[in-house]
């Protein structure tokens, strides 16, 4: 269990999340090497557990160093053939790949990213994050942002003029071209109710968007406030049903697509196809999954906006050695093979509440 910073989650509702347990794995192969994954936040260690046995009968060395997208099924690695079409729709799956992307990566000497097709970029862009903080909380970030270099804020907001106000101080300290990312997560209800914080938020100079203003189950209401010269409007699928609604609404100027690895890629390569950008988004876990997703990100050219990669300075710690690089408000590529990392010693043994083995 790894804390967050107070200031990041700081809102008018405690946050809960921080609190979920996270399960990391490493595992050891038959030649001597190790690979690490880790589990969605919440998950357990008996589910864990029960999970690693898809790995089961497969022999995760003998998989092809070839990207799986075009195989034929015989062809896949073994991992992708023990799971049907959409598998990356299945709970647990994500630490699944994870883990096996390291290892396969490891063994062939190729990085991760190169079972997703190859990195079309050597950075990725990583917009900054927080919960709903006090406007004197947020001023306090400013020159923590300006450190950074990134060029967008992300944060929640409620059917109040708080997110309004927060955007407005952020765009005066930032400037025009700054990216401001509100996300109410369907908080806003109908145009009518938000009607005030429309209007307030087209008079900003920063670049503002507006992520799920609205439920998904009525996207007339998301076309209505297009109509009215919104800001662009971000659509957060939770599955392919949902994003390929979306992806057929002309209302839509962005995405962000949660869905892990292989997920992530398959539905930027639709973003692409129907020329709208998108971005990697991610439960703000630790720095194994944020790695994974980092290898995704780098390998879908549609993945141009600000990234959620931003575990680094949310949580205490990352528990990964080395941590996640930063260059001009962007994620560095790890170029090594696998993921890039191993688990850091010392900070694992901080942070960690209970251990089991278990031999597959």
């Amino acid at each position: 269990m790894v804390p967050c910073r107070a200031a990041l989650v700081e809102g008018p509702s405690p946050a809960t999340w921080p609190q979920l347990p996270v399960v990391l794995v490493r595992g050891w192969l038959s030649n001597g090497m190790s690979a690490v994954g880790e589990a969605e936040r919440g998950a357990s260690l008996a589910e864990v557990e029960a999970l690693l046995g898809a790995f089961r009968g497969h022999d995760l060395l003998a998989a092809p160093p070839t990207a799986p997208f075009g195989l034929k099924p015989g062809e896949a690695p073994p991992l992708l053939s023990a799971f049907p079409l959409r598998r990356w729709e299945a709970p647990g799956y994500a630490m699944l790949e994870c883990l096996a992307l390291d290892a396969v990566g490891k063994a062939w000497g190729v990085p991760a990213h190169f079972f997703f097709g190859g990195a079309v970029r050597e950075a990725v862009e990583a917009d900054f994050w927080c919960n709903q903080p006090g406007l004197e909380t947020a001023r306090g970030l400013f020159a923590e942002v300006a450190r950074l270099g990134v060029r967008g804020w992300k944060m929640k907001a409620g059917l109040d003029r708080h997110s309004v106000e927060l955007a407005r101080a952020i765009s005066a300290e930032m400037g025009p071209g700054f990216r401001i990312t509100i996300d109410p997560m369907g908080a806003w209800r109908s145009p009518a109710e938000s009607a005030s914080l429309w209007q307030e938020l087209r008079g900003l100079e920063a670049a503002v968007q507006v992520e799920d203003p609205f439920a998904h189950q009525h996207p007339a209401l998301w076309g209505a406030v297009a109509r009215e010269g919104a800001p662009p409007l971000i659509w957060h699928p939770r599955n392919l049903s949902t994003a390929l609604v979306g992806l057929e609404a002309g209302f839509v100027a962005g995405f962000n697509f949660g869905l892990p690895g292989s997920g992530f890629v398959y539905l930027a390569g639709l973003s692409e196809a129907s020329g709208r950008p998108c971005w990697h988004g991610s439960s703000i876990e630790l720095g194994v999954l944020q790695h994974y997703r980092l290898h995704a990100a780098a390998a879908a050219p549609a993945c141009t906006l600000g990234s959620d990669l931003c575990s680094e300075w949310v949580r205490e710690a990352t528990l990964v050695a080395p941590r996640m690089q930063y260059e001009g408000g962007c994620a560095l590529v790890p170029s090594g093979p696998g993921l890039g990392i191993e688990l850091d010693e010392s900070a694992t043994a901080r942070y960690t509440r209970a251990y089991r083995s278990a031999s597959l």
